[in-house]
């Protein structure tokens, strides 16, 4: 008796697991294959069809589609064009490696973040455009795009950006850096082992600083923030600042601005040359 109980209580609790808010196996609509997330909405998780160019729907059986999944994408390189829908907010890591015959990405509005290697050896794309919407950029995502055209701001031909995202200095001889005033983010690696920079202005618009984006910078001594504490705090990627021998003032707007930045997680290891703008 006790194992009949047993038996019946293991089924009910299968059954409330099958039929509960989360799917337990991926469904597929066409070729896109999908997986009803725990927010209730879909993500899409591989792609089993033999179509160069696809589109992704808005809405799956009623409910948005609002992420790419990890190597959704992976190796598809017979796949030369991806229509996203509005609806997305991430896309995965590696969700598009490899895709070698993909020569042109539009990433919509409303996407906060890119996975790593995302786009690693998509060797043919030519022209990626992101979001200001976008806050976080995995490592390693764009690493093997050689045929990657990069946009120039302010006629400044010593940097190179992907929309209002700053990718790197074209060479790390550079000692004067003027970033664009509606940069977003400043991406890993950026000004790695840009020994010459003795002064950088962050401007207002960034969110966001890359895994050792200034490492080595030994000649960086002034760090100047723009932006208040109201307009957010400026978060950082991993040893964003490592080397970085010189660096003895980091400057913000006003007395609120530096005591959050004091008390913030990212940047309390440099509290102690945290201070108000003299100028």
């Amino acid at each position: 008796m006790k194992k009949g109980i047993v038996f019946v209580g293991i089924l009910t609790v299968f059954c409330l697991l099958c039929f509960s808010g989360c799917t337990l196996l991926p469904s597929a609509n066409g070729d896109i294959i999908y997986l009803l997330l725990e927010n209730d909405t879909y993500e899409v998780t591989g792609y089993s069809g033999e179509e160069t160019s696809i589109t992704i729907p808005e809405t799956y059986n009623g409910k948005a589609v609002t992420s790419i999944g990890n190597n959704a994408f992976f190796e598809k390189s017979t796949l030369t064009g991806v229509a996203m829908p509005s609806t997305l907010i991430s896309i995965g890591d590696s969700s598009f490696e490899k895709c070698s015959a993909i020569e042109g990405i539009v990433i919509p509005e409303g996407v906060t973040q890119i996975g790593e290697y995302a786009f690693r050896e998509c060797t043919k794309l030519k022209k990626l455009i992101i979001p200001d919407t976008v806050t976080f950029i995995g490592q390693g995502a764009f690493n093997t795009c050689g045929s990657l055209v990069y946009d120039k701001h302010n006629e400044d031909l010593t940097i190179k950006y992907l929309s209002n995202w700053l990718i790197g200095a074209i060479n790390n001889s550079i000692s004067v850096v003027n970033i664009f005033e509606d940069t977003v983010g400043i991406y890993d690696y950026a000004f790695d082992n840009c020994g010459s920079i003795a002064r950088v202005v962050i401007p207002s618009r960034v969110k966001y600083i890359g895994t050792k984006a200034f490492e080595n910078c030994t000649g960086m001594n002034v760090l100047t923030i723009t932006a208040t504490s109201e307009e957010g705090i400026i978060s950082l990627g991993t040893d964003t600042f490592l080397g970085c021998t010189s660096l003895s003032h980091i400057y913000v707007p006003d007395e609120t601005t530096a005591d959050a930045y004091k008390a913030d997680p990212n940047w309390t290891l440099f509290s102690d040359i945290i201070s108000v703008n003299p100028i």
